[in-house]
């Protein structure tokens, strides 16, 4: 499409404010309010939905539950014997060398120090 092209743009909805295929008419001044407030609801919920999933991780992080991913150095719970997170020995020793990598020289560098020393 040209920028002199004056066609509506047509997007699928239920509404009065359709045409007769089902799609909004944006040449009309009720439909653009309705797509706008349609816009700003479902952004609303987005943030309600992002809202209460940082509230759920951080109860379950103070409740020092799992909040989700594998934390390299670490045996997760439901893979070790005692149903307890469990410090793995051979990344741990990685994970100390890049801290002190890391206390010792500047952060630009430690990707690649990382990759010499097989930190993978």
């Amino acid at each position: 499409m040209d920028g002199g092209d004056s066609s509506p743009v047509r997007l699928p909805v239920r509404s009065q404010a359709r045409d007769r295929d089902g799609f909004w008419n944006t040449r009309r001044d009720e439909s653009k309010i309705l797509l706008s407030v349609t816009g700003a609801m479902a952004e609303a919920y987005r943030d309600e939905i992002s809202r209460r999933t940082r509230r759920g991780l951080e109860g379950r992080a103070t409740n020092r539950a799992p909040t989700g991913g594998r934390a390299y150095g670490y045996i997760a719970a439901k893979d070790s014997g005692t149903g307890q997170v469990q410090v793995h020995a051979e990344q741990a020793a990685i994970v100390r060398r890049i801290f002190e990598h890391y206390a010792w020289t500047s952060l630009p560098g430690s990707r690649r120090w990382c990759r010499r020393h097989a930190c993978t």
